[in-house]
């Protein structure tokens, strides 16, 4: 490698591991722990359960349950012991890292060098509007689209395949799976199209695509046989799998609907980039016309929120790396650049201004009140017992806290698929388990009234208010 690669190639991850640096309020050391639980509660939860098994040894699903991959609680736990919060945050830099030097790659054999690290560049803006704070699962499917892409695209150039890319592309596929199950509908699409590649330029096509398979194997089975062992596998299959399925479409009203149709803009320019390559009579323009419609379908059944388009913002550059190369120099090259680069401005204005505008305010006083209340508490109870009933978590991670109850989280959300979470929380707030302190949010009171609790304080919050009773 040249003096000249060699610095390029530390420009772009210095600049990767900024972007996290700024963007990700959950565990980047510029913030509070405070300012990531104001953006948002999973992360925050999936970071608990990784503190938890490090330092308790509660297993994930077993003992302190959640929806998502184990994978994932697998990254935080990993990330707690080589540096807490800062070892979460090296991750997310190193993941974002690998993200952006793949993708730049990827694009640089489909244009130019110097193109390539405007397109990846522009990437950047859906980003920005997909990361809401940083550390979801998403995050870490980024840099699996990534990797599978630029094998796609070296795959094609160099017309061949080699069993140790279609092994190591399986085993990214089945990682994905085991991160989001419904979330990695890009990653799915990719490993497919990949496939394809091994059908079309294997020179022996069966064991080529065997070996695929077997790498989408390997970390599913061994995954479950760690699980397993620890006898959190039936709980781990309702939390990884049945439930987020069974939240597909939970949520299909008409304004739900259209805001989730703005959101599938991103895919818009990729799938008139699959066209054009379909009317030049380029075969991957079939590929990307059915994994965009695929993908734009599997994200209206997928939540509202913004982060689950993250993976997706590969399309971006993609997107635009296609116009660069098939449409000739001429008014209609630069109306399609221009048009897909303001379609991704227009549809990351709200949340990308939503974000500068959490920023300029800071952490709510409420939630310093809270904070310095709970310190306070602790220093006058010996070994306080907290219930938990839909609680940001963030605040019990700062006072080091690690929570008893199994469902710790979206109890109000889980009570739905599961019978057992509303028995837990009706025997918390009925005092049948030993508890001091019951936080409770708006969402999860409904009104109740709380026999033997003392209501102690009520403080707002983003989205509602925070019940604090003392026993």
């Amino acid at each position: 490698m040249n003096k000249k690669k060699t610095v390029c190639l530390l420009i772009e991850i210095v600049a990767a591991i900024l972007v996290v640096l700024v963007f990700s309020t959950r565990t980047s050391p510029l913030y509070s722990l405070l300012m990531g639980n104001y953006t948002g509660n999973n992360a925050s939860a999936a970071m608990m359960i990784g503190k938890a098994w490090v330092e308790n040894g509660s297993v994930p699903y077993r003992d302190l349950f959640m929806t998502g991959g184990p994978l994932y609680f697998i990254i935080q736990a990993f990330g707690w012991l080589i540096g807490q919060r800062i070892g979460i945050f090296a991750l997310e830099a190193i993941s974002f890292a690998i993200y952006v030097l793949f993708t730049r790659r990827a694009i640089a054999r489909l244009t130019s060098e110097k193109k390539s690290y405007l397109y990846t560049l522009l990437s950047l803006i859906p980003y920005v509007a997909a990361v809401s704070g940083g550390n979801s699962a998403n995050q870490y499917l980024l840099p699996m689209a990534a990797v599978l892409l630029w094998m796609i695209v070296k795959s094609r150039k160099i017309r061949s395949v080699n069993t140790r890319m279609l092994l190591i592309g399986g085993i990214i596929c089945g990682a994905a799976f085991m991160t989001n199950v419904t979330g990695a509908m890009v990653i799915y699409m990719l490993t497919i199209t990949l496939g394809i590649c091994a059908g079309t330029f294997a020179k022996k096509k069966l064991p080529e695509i065997m070996m695929l398979i077997l790498g989408i194997i390997i970390p599913i089975i061994v995954i479950l046989v760690v699980f397993g062992a620890q006898g959190a596998l039936p709980d781990l299959v309702q939390g990884a799998f049945l439930i987020p399925v069974k939240m597909l479409g939970a949520e299909m009203g008409v304004s739900v609907m259209l805001h989730k149709l703005v959101k599938c803009a991103l895919f818009l320019p990729l799938f008139a980039g699959g066209i054009l390559l379909i009317k030049k009579r380029k075969k991957a323009g079939y590929a990307i016309v059915v994994a965009t419609i695929v993908i734009g379908l599997t994200q209206l059944l997928l939540g509202l929120d913004w982060v689950q388009y993250l993976s997706g913002i590969i399309a971006a550059p993609l997107a635009l790396a296609i116009f660069d190369k098939h449409l000739m120099m001429g008014t209609k090259r630069r109306i399609s650049m221009v048009v897909s680069v303001l379609i991704y401005i227009a549809i990351s204005i709200l949340p990308v201004k939503d974000y500068v505008q959490t920023m300029a305010e800071g952490i709510p006083e409420a939630h310093d009140d809270f904070y310095t209340d709970l310190q306070e508490f602790i220093s006058n109870n010996d070994d306080p017992q907290y219930g938990m009933i839909d609680t940001d978590l963030s605040f019990f991670l700062k006072i080091d806290y690690i929570p008893k109850q199994k469902y710790f989280t979206d109890q109000t959300e889980l009570s739905k698929y599961l019978d057992e979470v509303e028995e837990e929380v009706e025997r918390y707030k009925n005092h049948e388990e030993e508890v001091t302190i019951l936080l409770i949010t708006e969402r999860g009171f409904k009104g109740q009234e709380l026999k033997n609790y003392t209501l102690a304080e009520v403080y707002l919050k983003l989205g509602g208010s925070i019940f604090i009773y003392v026993y």
